[in-house]
C-alpha cells in the first residue's frame, strides 16, 4: 500500500469513526449508569420476591387501564345535539377520568419528590380539589359559548394546575422556600409532565400530516419520527441529568410509547404496511447497535473476570459481593465520575482498536499478585435459590459467602472498582434494552384490545376513527396492529 493510499484510508477511518462517535453522542442508554443504592434495591428485591408473583405483575399492570377504559365506556352518552341538559353521563365519566388522573399525577409527584413528603391525606384532598375546580371552570365556559365545548382538556389544564400549586403552596410553602433543592426538583417535574403531554400532541399532529401526505411520500416523511424520538430522549435525559435511575423509565414510557403507538395507528392503513415495515427495521438496527455496546462493555472486564475465574454472566453477582465486602467502594465518589470519563476510551463502537490498548495498559498499571485462592463458588453467585422449595441457609444468604470473598482477593482494589463500575453500566443499559422491547411489544397489544373495547360498546358512533368502518375492516385492522406487535417480539 502506498503512502497516498494509506492515508486515504486513514481520512476515511477518521470520518467513518467521527460519525460513530456523533451516533454514540446521541445513545442515551449509554450516559447513565446505577446508583449503589438502587442496585443494592434490585438484589433485595429479587431475594425477596418469587418469579411467579414477579410475573403475576406484570401481567396485571397492563390490564388495569383497559379495564377502567371499559367500565368508562360502558356508561352510554347521549347525543351532543340534546344539549348540556342530556350530558349527565358525559359528567360522570369526565369526573371519573379526573380522579383517576388527578390522584395518578399527585402520586407520581410525589414519589418524583420523595422530600416534600406529602401525605396521604394531602394527596386526596389536592386530587379532589382540582378535579372539581377544573370541571367547575369548564362549566362556566360552558355557560359563557354553549355545548359542547371544543378542546375541553385544554381549558381544564390551566385550573387544574393553579389548584395543584396553590395545594403545594398552602402545605409545603416554607419547605420549599427553605429548601431550594427540593424546589428545583419540583420545577424539573413540571417541565417533564410539560414534554410528556406535548409529546402526545405532537405525534397526532404528525399522524394527521402523515395521512394527508401522498402514498408516495409517506415513507420519507415518517423518516421524521425516529428523528423525533431520538431528539426527544436526549431531551428528556438532558433534564434528568442527575437522575441516572430514573432515566430509564421516564425515557422509555414517555418516548417509546409515543413512537409505537405511531407505528399502530399507521398500521391501520394497508397502504402504510411498508412505512411500518421500514419503522420496525430501524428499530431493529438500533437493537443490535445497543446489544454490541452491551457486548463491549462485557469485554472491557475479561482480563478481570479471567483473573477470578468467572463467566460473563456471573459478573453483576460479583458486583454485588464487592459492594457488599468493600463498601468504601460504594462510596467513592468518583465511581460514577469515572464511569463517565471512560466512556469514550473504553464504551464507544468507534474505539474498538483502542479496547484491547486500554486492557493491556490495564494490566500493565494494575497491581499483579500470585496469591492462589480456591476454585470460585459458582453455586453462591446464585442470589436466588435454583431448586423450588428447597431454601438452605446458604441459599438464602444474599450477601458473599467465605470461599467468594477468598476469589475477590485475586484482583486488586483498582480492579474491583472498574468491575463495579462497568457492572452498574450494563445494567443501566440492559433495563433500557428490557423496558424498549417490551414496550414494543406491549404497547400495540394494548392499542388493540383498547381499539376492540371502544369498537364493540356503545359509544362507537362518538369516535371519529370508525366512521365507514363495518366488522370485517375493523377485524384488518385489529390483525395489522396485533401482526406489528408479534414482529417486534
Amino acid at each position: 500500500m502506498t503512502a497516498k493510499e494509506a492515508s486515504m484510508f486513514d481520512r476515511v477511518g477518521s470520518g467513518v469513526r467521527a460519525l460513530v462517535r456523533k451516533w454514540e453522542s446521541l445513545q442515551v442508554e449509554l450516559h447513565g449508569s446505577y446508583s449503589i443504592q438502587r442496585f443494592n434495591s434490585m438484589f433485595k428485591y429479587r431475594a425477596s420476591t418469587g418469579i411467579l408473583r414477579a410475573l403475576v405483575v406484570l401481567i396485571a399492570i397492563p390490564f388495569l387501564p383497559l379495564l377502567c377504559v371499559a367500565i368508562i365506556d360502558a356508561i352510554p352518552m347521549n347525543s351532543p345535539d340534546l344539549g348540556l341538559a342530556g350530558s349527565g353521563t358525559v359528567w360522570m365519566r369526565g369526573l371519573s377520568v379526573g380522579l383517576v388522573e388527578s390522584f395518578t399525577l399527585s402520586w407520581m409527584f410525589s414519589q418524583y419528590v420523595p422530600e416534600l413528603q406529602i401525605s396521604r391525606r394531602i394527596l386526596l384532598f389536592t386530587t379532589i380539589a382540582a378535579t372539581a375546580v377544573s370541571h367547575l371552570a369548564v362549566l362556566g365556559l360552558i355557560m359563557v359559548f354553549g355545548y359542547p365545548l371544543p378542546f375541553t382538556l385544554l381549558w381544564m389544564s390551566g385550573p387544574w394546575l393553579g389548584t395543584y400549586a396553590m395545594s403545594l403552596k398552602l402545605s409545603r410553602g416554607d419547605l420549599l422556600s427553605k429548601n431550594p433543592a427540593v424546589w428545583h426538583e419540583v420545577r424539573r417535574f413540571s417541565i417533564l409532565s410539560v414534554m410528556h403531554t406535548s409529546s402526545g400532541v405532537v405525534i397526532t399532529g404528525f399522524n394527521e400530516i402523515f395521512r394527508s401526505v401522498p402514498e408516495e411520500w409517506q415513507t420519507l416523511t415518517a423518516l421524521l419520527v425516529p428523528a423525533f424520538k431520538i431528539t426527544e430522549r436526549n431531551l428528556f435525559c438532558r433534564f434528568l441529568r442527575g437522575k441516572d435511575d430514573l432515566k430509564p423509565e421516564l425515557v422509555v414510557f414517555t418516548v417509546e410509547i409515543t413512537n409505537a403507538l405511531f407505528i399502530s395507528t399507521s398500521m391501520q392503513q394497508a397502504a402504510s404496511t411498508n412505512t411500518s415495515a421500514m419503522l420496525i427495521l430501524i428499530d431493529f438496527v438500533q437493537l443490535l447497535i445497543s446489544i454490541g455496546d452491551l457486548s463491549l462493555m462485557i469485554k472491557s472486564v475479561k482480563e478481570i473476570t479471567d483473573k477470578m475465574g468467572i463467566a460473563p454472566k456471573e459478573i453483576i453477582a460479583s458486583a454485588f459481593m464487592i459492594s457488599t465486602k468493600y463498601p468504601e467502594l460504594t462510596k467513592d465518589t468518583s465511581l460514577t465520575d469515572t464511569a463517565t470519563k471512560s466512556k469514550s476510551n473504553v464504551f464507544r463502537l468507534s474505539t474498538l482498536e483502542k479496547i484491547n490498548a486500554t486492557v493491556l495498559q490495564l494490566g500493565r498499571k494494575l497491581t499483579n499478585t500470585n496469591q492462589v485462592a480456591p476454585a470460585l463458588a459458582k453455586a453462591n453467585l446464585e442470589i436466588l435459590p435454583s431448586t423450588p422449595g428447597v431454601e438452605s441457609a446458604e441459599q438464602k444468604h444474599v450477601g458473599p459467602m467465605l470461599d467468594d470473598l477468598e476469589i475477590m482477593e485475586r484482583i486488586s482494589p483498582r480492579e474491583r472498582k472498574i468491575l463495579l463500575r462497568t457492572a452498574l453500566h450494563i445494567l443501566f443499559l440492559t433495563e433500557f434494552l428490557l423496558l424498549n422491547e417490551l414496550m414494543e411489544v406491549l404497547t400495540p397489544m394494548m392499542y388493540s384490545l383498547y381499539l376492540v373495547i371502544l369498537f364493540y360498546c356503545p359509544n362507537r358512533e362518538f369516535y371519529p376513527v370508525f366512521d365507514g368502518i363495518d366488522d370485517a375492516t375493523f377485524q384488518k385492522i385489529v390483525r395489522n396492529i396485533v401482526l406489528y406487535g408479534l414482529l417486534e417480539m
